[in-house]
């Protein structure tokens, strides 16, 4: 079933340019729903963005936001750099991917609250600086993992970024265009994913300190520390 969707996918690139788009875009979405790896960061943002709007009033969708646009903005530069050093497009290397690991790690840790999580403003400043400070903390977060996860990112862009590279010198205007579907796919998942979190805290009845709550969240962040010793042990080849 899911090798003819991928077929029919891949067709739809090569027709009309509207069905292109609507390609690429379902590529994008695909590449999260479908892809294990990246079924992590959902419980990473959720547990981010429940603890950052509690502390600092921050908005889930603008959490959700700039968390996906830094794992787009890591996924573009990985494959801008290993692309110029002649490597394989997203391969960052061993040593990269257990620095990465140890971020996504930390991350989980901070999320159930055994560690601070980096760049949060809940404990200084005014409103504003911290709502600021949760912003830019969720788009370094983006940025790791978008760069930890680059390869399985890449498994699914391979269709969509080999016409990108095939007529971006004739059809500039299209190749952009496939790109930018793609990432609103990619990162639309995270945003939807993220943004929800209020609605399902009031439909739950969950408040800061409710049992349900604290479970919640110890549970996506026990998830994303297991992703990051996922990610090193594979680094290290031992999986």
């Amino acid at each position: 079933m899911l090798r003819e969707i991928f077929v029919t996918l891949t067709e739809l690139l090569y027709a009309a340019p509207a069905l292109a788009i609507a390609s690429a875009l379902a590529w994008g979405i695909l590449s999260m729903i479908l892809s294990p790896c990246h079924l992590v960061s959902i419980p990473l943002i959720v547990g981010y963005v429940e603890k950052q709007s509690k502390c600092d009033g921050a908005s889930p969708v603008a959490l959700s936001t700039v968390f996906a646009v830094g794992m787009i903005v890591a996924v573009a530069l990985t494959a801008l750099v290993t692309g110029l050093l002649g490597r394989l497009i997203g391969d960052i290397g061993s040593f990269g991917y257990i620095v990465l690991s140890l971020a996504v790690v930390y991350a989980g840790l901070s999320i159930i609250g055994w560690v601070p999580l980096p760049v949060s403003g809940s404990n200084a400043g005014k409103h504003a600086g911290r709502v600021s400070r949760s912003k830019w903390g969720g788009f370094l977060l983006g940025l790791l993992f978008g760069a930890a996860l680059g390869p399985c990112t890449f498994a699914f862009m391979a269709p969509v970024l080999g016409l990108i590279l095939a007529i971006s010198s004739e059809r500039l205007l299209l190749a952009v265009g496939l790109g930018l579907a793609f990432a609103a796919g990619h990162g639309g998942v995270v945003v939807l994913a993220g943004s929800q979190t209020g609605r399902i805290e009031k439909l739950a009845g969950w408040s800061a300190g409710s049992r349900s709550a604290a479970v919640i969240k110890r549970v996506s962040g026990i998830l994303v520390v297991a992703g990051g010793i996922y990610l090193l042990l594979k680094a290290l080849r031992i999986v």
